[in-house]
């Protein structure tokens, strides 16, 4: 029996309509939504190079507060969407480089039933030298993961629900 639904986004239109349609299936099988965004950690250049070195580069806290600040709009739309749904929403904003484990860490730690996320599709070189961050997550968890792929162009219904719009600083 599903209880809770771990959905992951990047941000992006693509990945918010595949959330969305984690909140419709949520909705359909009475479960409450954890949303999730997981931002990179920021990367401070060190170069002696004077015209290398960033006039002013955020510390630790301020990059925590401008991850924070974007991955509470990110998430806007799917906490928008389960709130019209009827459905509990949470949400967890971390930062790391390990984006799938930190997802699957999470729905361990968020007592998760499954996780529902969206594929980008892409394939190729990239894909096959990286991987995926859903296969990633299918490798790595015990947890019943599902994978959600738009087969056409979203529709500017769809995107107008899923966008969010500013990347502050991030």
């Amino acid at each position: 029996m599903l209880t809770k639904i771990l959905i992951p986004t990047d941000g992006s239109t693509l990945g918010n309509i595949s959330a969305l349609e984690g909140v419709s299936m949520a909705q359909k099988v009475g479960a409450e939504v954890v949303g999730i965004y997981v931002a990179r950690e920021a990367q401070n250049p060190l170069f002696d190079f004077s015209e290398i070195k960033p006039k002013s580069y955020p510390t630790k806290e301020e990059y925590a507060e401008m991850v924070n600040n974007a991955g509470h709009g990110y998430l806007a739309p799917i906490k928008e969407a389960a709130e019209k749904a009827g459905i509990k929403f949470s949400s967890v904003i971390k930062i790391s480089n390990a984006t799938a484990r930190t997802i699957v860490e999470t729905a361990e730690e968020q007592l998760c039933s499954m996780i529902f996320m969206g594929s980008h599709g892409c394939a190729g070189w990239g894909h096959n030298l990286l991987g995926s961050v859903a296969t990633k997550v299918l490798s790595s968890t015990q947890i019943p993961t599902l994978i959600y792929r738009l087969r056409q162009e979203p529709s500017p219904e769809q995107e107008k629900r899923a966008s969010f719009v500013p990347r502050i600083g991030v």
